[in-house]
């Protein structure tokens, strides 16, 4: 009997798997099983399932290396930052923070200020008076409220 819910993930080949072995090793020897055009006793029809397992095996155990080496890395990476930093910082301690040295070796150098044109320092000054005088013009136009004289409310 053929199962109608059959289980194609990995997982559930594995399972499939293990249960038909589990079940061969139930099963006489002196039966002879048609398999895919292959005659088949028990015993060997379980090698042969135990061969077709040894990749979901093997990838299982990789999957289970990668989480492992992973977790590894990411315990180690706060440590490995700390060090970057401080390495970088060295390199920019000895060639100094604008050299292109720096570039080199991966870091950015320190580039220096742009000095604004006189037409950008008009504009940013006549910006800073507008600002100024709206400022005062909008706290002189909300009158303050008259301060509580004592008393009851009502």
């Amino acid at each position: 009997m053929v199962q109608n819910l059959k289980q194609d993930h990995p997982g559930g080949v594995e399972a499939r798997i293990d249960k038909l072995v589990a079940g061969l090793a139930k099963i006489a020897d002196s039966n002879n099983l048609n398999v895919v055009g292959t005659n088949y006793v028990p015993s060997s029809l379980s090698a042969a399932l135990t061969a077709k397992k040894a990749p979901y095996v093997k990838a299982d155990d990789a999957h289970t290396a990668l989480k492992q080496a992973v977790a590894e890395r990411d315990s180690q990476n706060a440590d490995t930052l700390a060090f970057l930093d401080a390495v970088e910082g060295a390199l920019v301690g000895i060639l100094g923070a604008t050299s292109p040295q720096l570039s080199d070796c991966g870091v950015t150098p320190k580039k220096p200020h742009r000095t604004m044109t006189p037409e950008e320092r008009l504009a940013r000054a006549q910006k800073a008076r507008a600002t100024r005088a709206a400022k005062k013009a909008a706290t002189a136009k909300t009158p303050t409220p008259a301060p509580n004289q004592g008393g009851t409310k009502a």
